[in-house]
């Protein structure tokens, strides 16, 4: 019967709204979600643009200002606020299958578009209230009807005026969809027929004409380096990793998707591998998105990372796909339900993606005081550290959790050093969270007051820590994926060393990082305790990284007092932290190298000199790094 040849697609439709939908309701915020819901209390229009998009904000005002109306609306609702994103997510999926058989065919459609169903790149994006799933539905209409426009002989003008209005819809979503609208527009100019270029060329003037209210915006972003300039200079293996996470991570995803490609490969593809103009175009689409993006960051600021590449990256699926023949239903039904198992079963067992996404950083540390809180009572203190206070105290209120300490970004270990120093001896017990790639030297601070760990718990960017100040049952004084590789944990005078004016440098610990990293441990917990004789101000605990050779100095920093004073016969510990792989160090083959550094050339006792190294636990990246 007719209706058999739409089972495949309504197959891809119906794994597209599971994936993207399930459990919906209890999908909670991101610290990118909340970074814009947290923008969106101005009083007026005006002021949103100004201090909402322009000031505080990389990204274009489209989705900004949709999420100021829409939460007026829905308020701080998870399941309302991403619903409109994850609804243009599902949509997605079907213009890749339409602009992909309206350019190949039916079978080559099928194939992108179920990549794109069950990649989490594509799950994990459709899922946030945030540019990434409008702008991609943005850019899959504009193709759309930019196809229309350059493969009909005439153009009515209802598509000449849609088409100036999703150029400036996705120019409105994002830096890269603005790029890709560009991209889009200009190669119309070498597909169209001459008697469309007067309407073609006017259609773009009228879209530059409706965006050109946001064209100071733009400027301001780019000029004040809004646009980038957080992330670090991508790798030469950047591609090489994308890749891996657009598959899972997973051989077996890589495997299947190989095997329908070579199924369904089509000889006579290769005899025109460059004839067609649609499969030229993804291709060239995606390699000036990635190559700018790439070359900019290296050269002027970094602003490449996966999500840039999402606009364009689908066109790369068609392109791929493309080379596959027409089959029957029957044969694309059998492909889609492929390519579905093979991506779900590693999107959910490999990527855990449910377990990833549903118990989120924030959420989860109130869920975890109210548990803590619930057991130990008054006699539980609890601190945060994260970018911004509002985003765990939003959770930590619907939990009930009012006596909370925050600390933000802009403040240091130092100021949390002083709280629990005043604070410690009233609580027997400390839950402490990090948030947002905090310094180790927060959760040294806080292990300095409560040594003794009885629980760690951790989540995408996020870590949990219930502590004790006394060696409670099941309590331990290491982590399960730390190691101590030189000092004492316990207190030991065994090894004092006496500073004053004629030592000005402690010993040297200096040992080769293959030894103590061990080839996977990722960080590096260095600590020192000193009671002062005379008053001291600028002790420092320093760490070092030198080449093994030439004994040239790769990195360098050092840790300080946690007080502006240390007077006489008052204890304290010094610390300096390093996450390796944030250092960009060369190689594995270096010196790791501490000492005490003596700059006020006063009189004091050094009781130890602790080095711990450590593996840090995959779900902290785990959304985007193997786990």
């Amino acid at each position: 019967m007719a209706y058999k040849k739409y089972i495949p697609v309504l197959l891809l439709m119906l794994a597209a709204s599971l994936l993207r939908l399930w459990s919906f309701a209890d999908l909670p915020f991101m610290y990118d979600e909340f970074s814009a819901l947290l923008r969106t209390h101005y009083e007026s229009f005006a002021e949103l643009v100004r201090l909402g998009v322009m000031e505080n904000d990389s990204h274009p005002a489209g989705v900004q200002v949709f999420l100021f109306y829409w939460v007026k609306l829905v308020s701080f609702n998870e399941y309302w606020v991403k619903l409109p994103f994850a609804v243009m997510g599902i949509l997605s999926v079907f213009l890749v299958y339409r602009i992909g058989k309206r350019w190949f065919n039916e079978t080559s459609a099928l194939i992108a578009a179920s990549w794109v169903t069950v990649m989490q790149f594509f799950v994990f994006y459709s899922q946030l209230a945030r540019p990434y799933a409008a702008g991609l539905f943005a850019v899959l209409l504009l193709v759309w009807i930019w196809t229309l426009i350059v493969h009909a002989n005439t153009s009515k003008r209802w598509k000449w005026l849609v088409f100036s209005l999703f150029l400036v819809f996705a120019a409105l979503m994002h830096a890269f969809t603005l790029f890709m609208a560009g991209l889009v527009y200009l190669s119309g100019f070498f597909l169209i027929n001459n008697s469309k270029r007067k309407p073609y060329l006017l259609s773009g003037i009228f879209a530059i004409v409706l965006y050109s209210p946001h064209i100071p915006v733009f400027w301001h972003q780019l000029r004040d380096g809004t646009i980038g300039g957080w992330l670090a200079a991508p790798d030469v293996d950047f591609a090489w990793r994308f890749m891996q996470y657009v598959f899972h991570f997973s051989w077996v995803f890589m495997l299947f998707s190989f095997l329908v490609l070579a199924f369904t490969f089509s000889r006579n593809s290769m005899n025109s591998l460059l004839s067609n103009k649609f499969r030229v175009l993804s291709i060239i689409w995606f390699l000036i998105t990635f190559s700018t993006a790439y070359l900019y960051s290296l050269y002027r600021s970094p602003i490449i990372q996966f999500s840039t590449l999402y606009f364009s990256f689908p066109f790369v699926l068609m392109a791929v796909a493309s080379f596959a023949r027409p089959l029957s239903y029957k044969y694309n039904t059998l492909i889609v339900t492929i390519i579905l198992i093979a991506g779900i079963y590693t999107l959910i067992e490999d990527r855990k993606h449910y377990e990833q996404m549903y118990k989120q950083g924030f959420d989860q540390i109130a869920i975890e005081t109210a548990i803590d809180r619930s057991a130990f009572g008054d006699s539980l203190f609890v601190v945060v550290r994260t970018a911004r206070p509002e985003m765990p105290a939003f959770y930590m209120d619907r939990a009930g959790e009012g006596h909370v300490s925050y600390f933000s970004k802009e403040q240091r270990p130092s100021e949390m050093f002083a709280l629990l120093d005043q604070q410690s001896d009233r609580y027997p017990f400390l839950a402490f969270s990090w948030a947002d790639y905090a310094s180790l030297d927060w959760v040294e601070v806080a292990r300095d007051f409560y040594p003794y760990i009885l629980k760690d718990k951790y989540w995408f960017n996020t870590a949990y820590f219930l502590l004790s100040k006394r060696p409670e049952e099941g309590a331990a004084l290491l982590l399960e994926n730390e190691q101590l590789f030189y000092g004492n944990m316990e207190k030991s005078d065994d090894n004092e060393q006496m500073f004053d004016k004629n030592r000005i440098y402690g010993s040297l610990f200096e040992v080769s990082a293959n030894h103590i990293l061990d080839g996977k441990n990722d960080l590096l917990m260095i600590s020192a305790r000193v009671t002062a004789i005379d008053t001291l101000r600028k002790l420092r605990l320093v760490f070092e990284v030198r080449h093994p050779v030439s004994n040239e100095l790769i990195h360098w920093q050092a840790g300080t007092l946690m007080t502006d004073v240390l007077l006489p016969g008052q204890s304290h510990r010094l610390h300096t932290t390093a996450r390796l792989p944030s250092l960009d160090l060369p190689h594995r083959d270096f010196l790791v190298r501490s000492y005490i550094w003596n700059q006020d050339e006063a009189r004091f006792m050094m009781h130890d000199h602790i080095l711990k190294t450590g593996l840090q636990h995959p779900n902290i990246l785990g959304l985007f790094e193997p786990l």
